[in-house]
């Protein structure tokens, strides 16, 4: 309930960045564009390069709106919303992004699928704002026990205690809320990092199953 009450937070964000945001980004696109066509042409070049500005910052915010969109998310495959993610990362900065994506995770429910896909859009953020890494691995596993994701990059490192105190009391809560969803689904989180690199972020998250299921397992154990 916990989990799902920060995607509903999540989700109106979404919209208020795509009602809000964008509709003020569009504007002012087209404001550039209507300056450009009554200015001298030796100044346009001046104004192009401000177009693209506002070009690129309307993508973005678009792909960060789509991303807060839980529903959008979940009618997705999840291997492939890592590979999106995985592509957006690599098409962005030029880093070598590997992927693995390996098992069935059909049974997973929409709140462990989110959780997930929050730690790695959020490691990808990281990597890519902080980070200057290389190369990065993303391998996500499904087992009949658990679903593993491990994200490593080569980049500089950091030191992973003071690095998320300080970012908590920013308020800048990624990973570290990323962290707390999957705590409240019974997971582990755990981030590994020094100065110099590399850098591993580890989630595991445990198979879900009904507490009837669990009842009727515990009796067949105990005869």
């Amino acid at each position: 309930m916990l989990v799902s009450a920060g995607e509903r937070r999540l989700s109106r964000l979404g919209f208020d960045l795509h009602d809000g945001a964008l509709q003020h980004v569009a504007t002012l696109g087209a404001d550039v564009h209507r300056v450009r066509t009554e200015l001298p042409a030796h100044l346009k070049p001046t104004l192009d390069s401000l177009a693209e500005g506002v070009s690129e910052l309307d993508r973005v915010l678009r792909e960060l709106a789509h991303s807060l969109e839980p529903a959008s998310l979940l009618r997705r495959p999840l291997a492939g919303v890592v590979e999106a993610e995985a592509a957006s990362l690599r098409e962005r900065t030029g880093i070598d992004v590997r992927t693995r994506v390996l098992g069935d995770f059909s049974a997973m429910t929409a709140s462990q699928k989110i959780a997930v896909i929050r730690v790695v859009q959020e490691a990808c953020a990281n990597v890519r704002e902080h980070s200057g890494a290389a190369s990065v691995e993303i391998v996500l596993t499904a087992s009949r026990s658990c679903v593993d994701l491990q994200i490593t990059d080569d980049g500089d490192g950091f030191e992973v205690a003071r690095t998320l105190q300080d970012a908590a009391q920013r308020g800048r809560l990624g990973l570290v809320g990323g962290s707390e969803r999957v705590r409240l689904l019974g997971g582990t989180f755990d981030v590994r990092s020094r100065v110099g690199g590399p850098t591993t972020v580890s989630v595991i998250v445990p198979r879900w199953q009904p507490l009837a299921a669990v009842g009727e397992s515990s009796l067949q154990l105990a005869y």
